[in-house]
């Protein structure tokens, strides 16, 4: 890793919740990210976890072997997928996903934008 990347200036981890108010000085970013975040230490985040609940029990009910793992903390569930589980998660979101089973995903990359400081979407 290259140590002039900064953690909230240069890079964005993904977390349960991306704040998306307030200041963009890194330190306050960081203060944000950890007040908003505090329920849920010590959970992984990864992009597969922004699927809605409802969808991804669907997705669990097909494919029950696709989970290596699941931990949940605070409310939140970080579902560890096998190789074979994200490769059919991918093929299944393009086949029966909605708009509303990947809001999770459209908030990140609003969060994202913001953090860029990019126009928002409307």
């Amino acid at each position: 890793l290259d140590a002039s990347i900064l953690e909230f200036k240069d890079v964005f981890r993904i977390h349960p919740v991306m704040p998306t108010t307030g200041n963009l000085d890194p330190k306050t970013l960081q203060k944000s990210f950890e007040r908003e975040n505090g329920a849920y230490k010590g959970l992984d985040w990864e992009l597969e976890d922004l699927v809605s609940e409802p969808f991804m029990q669907a997705f669990l009910t097909d494919y029950p072997t696709a989970i290596a793992k699941a931990t949940p903390i605070g409310g939140k569930i970080h579902r560890d997928l096998t190789r074979d589980g994200k490769a059919h998660l991918h093929q299944f979101i393009k086949k029966h996903a909605m708009r509303e089973d990947l809001l999770g995903v459209i908030e990140l990359v609003k969060a994202l934008r913001f953090y860029m400081a990019l126009p928002k979407l409307h």
